[in-house]
């Protein structure tokens, strides 16, 4: 397909250098933003799944970021809720201005619906978005009540905005895809939740994640403790072992040193008995000579 965006036209006479960046292309007209904190959160949860999706690619993003698309004119500028520039690399830009980046105009843009832009974002912006040739337009409304539509989606087709039908539903939601982005989008509650196409898992919000982490560490804080726990009770049970290890020992040894007491107790009274015999024996045997010389004598024994 051809490439329907429209040239940057050139820009008018730069300032003077000495003039500051943020004077010529301020990042806000002065106004309060009109979004509350439930656009806001609607847009942190898409920018936060663009910054998961594209971590490793080229693709430019924002949100609530002043795109100056006419060099050089303060007034020619758009604050999308929601924008993408493939083949962009990232930058710490504090507003966008095409001609830094090779011409390119956003590919991809979503708008937040609320009571004060409704009207603006669904006719003059998607009009200067068909100008600028950005290829998909989309649109969301956080107010929308459960039974109300609440997602609109637009891709550029000959030069004009034709609608986009639902790619399917998922949990229960209609889905668009997003060719540009390879993503889907839907309504979960009166947020947004974007889904990757490739691999078919949704991107978690940043609260979600924060709370996944606060329920990971907790986790492995219970599983540390019980680790410690475990480990408090094998040393416990080591410990026993190990006295119980010393005392069988030591009952052995007293044992070894009763028996061995008692193996001597028995040799000291074998030993006195066989004194004791030896001696009876030479006594018996002195008798008998007494007797005998007695009788050579011719004493008589005595009765």
């Amino acid at each position: 397909m051809p490439d329907q965006r429209l040239a940057v036209p050139p820009g008018i006479a730069d300032a003077p250098k000495e003039v500051p960046e943020w004077v010529r292309y301020p990042e806000t007209d002065g106004r309060p933003m009109p979004d509350g904190p439930r656009q806001r959160r609607v847009m942190i949860g898409v920018l936060h799944a663009l910054e998961a999706h594209f971590r490793d690619r080229d693709v430019y993003f924002g949100g609530d970021t002043f795109v100056y698309y006419v060099e050089g004119r303060k007034r020619k500028a758009v604050a999308p809720d929601v924008f993408a520039v493939m083949g962009v690399p990232i930058a710490d830009d504090r507003v966008y201005r095409p001609s830094k980046h090779g011409g390119r105009l956003p590919d991809f843009v979503m708008e937040v619906l609320s009571p004060t832009t409704r009207h603006y974002d669904q006719t003059e912006k998607k009009e200067l978005y068909r100008t600028l040739g950005v290829q998909e337009y989309f649109l969301f409304d956080s107010e929308a009540g459960p039974e109300d539509r609440a997602m609109w989606a637009y891709r550029l087709d000959g030069g004009d905005y034709k609608p986009m039908l639902p790619a399917g539903m998922v949990s229960g939601e209609e889905e668009y895809a997003s060719g540009v982005l390879d993503l889907g989008f839907r309504r979960d509650g009166g947020r947004v939740r974007v889904r990757d196409l490739n691999t078919g898992l949704d991107y978690s919000w940043p609260e979600e994640e924060r709370e996944g982490h606060r329920l990971e560490t907790r986790r492995r804080e219970r599983a540390e403790a019980e680790r410690r726990a475990e480990a408090g009770r094998r040393e416990k049970a080591e410990a026993g072992q190990a006295r119980a290890e010393a005392e069988r020992r030591a009952e052995a040894e007293r044992r070894e040193r009763a028996e061995a007491e008692r193996r001597a107790e028995a040799g000291r009274r074998e030993r006195a008995e066989a004194g004791q015999a030896r001696a009876e024996a030479e006594n018996a045997q002195l008798l008998e000579r007494i007797a005998e010389f007695e009788a050579k004598l011719g004493v008589k024994p005595e009765p």
